[in-house]
């Protein structure tokens, strides 16, 4: 017995063939070869154990069996081809469960505030959000998708960059009032700066530009170490000291005047912004839907 597969193949070359009535046009209309045609036109015959064409050097006639089944055949076509087209644009759409797995920082402030957009622009698709910046293994199946401050460590992962980010070096007019506006690196040393802790558990230096343009590490101190960025942040604003982070982590404040950028022409690049994806899912539509959004979204910050 033939397969299903072969049977519908050949229903839809014989109907090509009766509506071309020509074995040559239906090939031509099908992207296939002529012997091709008749090779699954004859099969469809032997399965139906009916002769459905009359073939002539010239053309190509219906018998009268052939016309008894063309109708049926030529609506269960149109059907079938309808029924394979909604399958595939289903297929292509994004829908149903998206794991993803941000920075808290980037997380907290850039990916959550932008996930309505996203969802008005894809309503089918949920997301199971997962804030940490440990290395994401996407072999343990917890995450489809992931963003990543810094190069990865993971080769296999596919990877897209979204953008870079800079340090950015900023006070609260309060602090500058009280203790002044350093207009030198050297001149952080008589300032409280405010340091962040690695997870490696290491209070981190600064980064600034050198006079080439290069990023230069500078050593600073201060009373205040934490391994919460937004702390320090805040702790900037209430005029703790003065505080190295990331640009996006300080625009807001920076664009409302609770805090004043320092040594701009100082400022150094950071590291990339990238997403990283499960080998083979980087082309899967939930995940090429996520990725168009978190460049549409960094583009514009």
């Amino acid at each position: 017995m033939e397969a299903p597969t072969d049977l519908f193949t050949g229903v839809v070359q014989f109907v090509a063939v009766a509506e071309a009535k020509s074995v040559r046009g239906a090939a031509r209309q099908l992207g296939v070869t002529p012997s091709a045609i008749s090779k699954a036109v004859a099969k469809l015959e032997a399965a139906l154990e009916l002769r459905l064409l009359d073939r002539s050097a010239r053309r190509v006639q219906l018998t009268d069996e052939g016309r008894a089944v063309f109708g049926h055949y030529r609506e269960a076509v149109a059907r079938g081809l309808a029924a394979r087209d909604i399958a595939l644009l289903a297929r292509e759409r994004p829908q149903g469960q998206l794991r993803v797995s941000v920075p808290y920082i980037l997380g907290r402030r850039l990916i959550a505030p932008a996930l309505p957009r996203f969802f008005e622009r894809y309503p089918a698709l949920s997301v199971r959000l997962s804030l940490s910046d440990s290395f994401v293994r996407f072999s343990e199946g917890n995450a489809d998708v992931a963003i990543r401050i810094g190069d990865p460590a993971d080769s296999e992962a596919a990877m897209r960059r979204l953008g870079r980010t800079q340090w950015t070096t900023v006070a609260s007019p309060l602090y500058l009032a009280r203790y002044g506006t350093p207009t030198k690196v050297a001149e952080l040393e008589a300032h409280e700066c405010l340091r962040f802790v690695t997870p490696a558990g290491r209070a981190r230096n600064w980064t600034f530009t050198d006079p080439a343009g290069r990023p230069r590490i500078e050593r600073v101190r201060g009373s205040l170490v934490c391994d919460d960025g937004d702390v320090l942040i805040d702790a900037a604003i209430a005029g703790a000291g003065i505080v190295q982070a990331f640009d996006f982590m300080v625009a807001d404040a920076i664009a409302d005047g609770r805090l004043v950028q320092v040594l701009p022409t100082k400022a150094a690049p950071g590291p990339r912004i990238v997403l990283l994806a499960a080998p083979g899912r980087i082309s899967s539509p939930n995940v090429r839907a996520f990725l168009e959004f978190a460049q549409r979204l960094f583009a514009s910050t």
